[in-house]
């Protein structure tokens, strides 16, 4: 996995969903020379959160596995998008968002979700 394609590697992840993507990505104005925090706070979080919201879950069972591989590799810069990005993000979303999805975190992922959530009190 590489930073510089992390974003696109998401999306391919997701061929049915692409419009649907492209579209938040629109409404946001982001693009694919926007930086990985920004796609990934701006376009692959509002994604998460419809699915979570649609209960998709093989979608978001996918979107975790993901997450995994971005939290167990050894490119910090794509760590730093999971946990500074991603995981503040979905815990920002509140108490019933993190709820729904806590069981999809596989090992490495859960492991950067309790160390970031130390930093965090929820409303």
């Amino acid at each position: 996995m590489k930073y510089d394609e992390l974003y696109k590697k998401f999306i391919s992840e997701f061929p049915d969903d692409e419009p649907a993507i492209n579209a938040i990505a629109a409404e946001n104005a982001v693009d694919n020379e926007d930086g990985m925090h920004i796609a990934f706070g701006m376009v692959v979080l509002p994604f998460l959160s419809r699915l979570v919201e649609e209960n998709q879950t093989a979608k978001i069972e996918k979107a975790f596995a993901f997450f995994e591989k971005m939290a167990s590799g050894d490119d910090h810069l794509i760590s730093e998008v999971l946990e500074f990005t991603v995981i503040e993000g979905i815990i920002a979303l509140g108490k019933d968002f993190v709820s729904k999805c806590i069981s999809y975190m596989k090992p490495h992922t859960y492991d950067s979700f309790k160390a970031i959530s130390q930093n965090f009190t929820q409303p």
